[in-house]
């Protein structure tokens, strides 16, 4: 029988797939949901909510950067998937 090569899906490479389909507004999001995000642990979700319940609801996504352990790189991975409801 003939060897298969192993997949290179998933690869620490390639960025993970988003898991949720539409944008999570950050003022709004469970830490379960904050999870979905690709690059967020369980870890960074529950500081978003943290910082969300000390400091009052985001004005911007820009202001992730303020959460401990959210950098400019993280920002920029995820920016496309959250938003700031109106």
């Amino acid at each position: 029988a003939a060897l298969l090569a192993p997949s290179t899906a998933g690869s620490a490479l390639e960025p993970p797939t988003p898991r949720t389909a539409e944008p999570l507004d950050l003022n709004t999001a469970t830490a379960a949901q904050l999870e979905a995000l690709p690059f967020v642990g369980p870890y960074m979700a529950l500081q978003i909510v943290a910082h969300r319940a000390r400091h009052g609801p985001f004005a911007a996504v820009d202001s992730l950067v303020r959460v401990p352990g959210v950098g400019p790189a993280t920002l920029a991975r995820i920016r496309a998937h959250v938003r700031v409801g109106t």
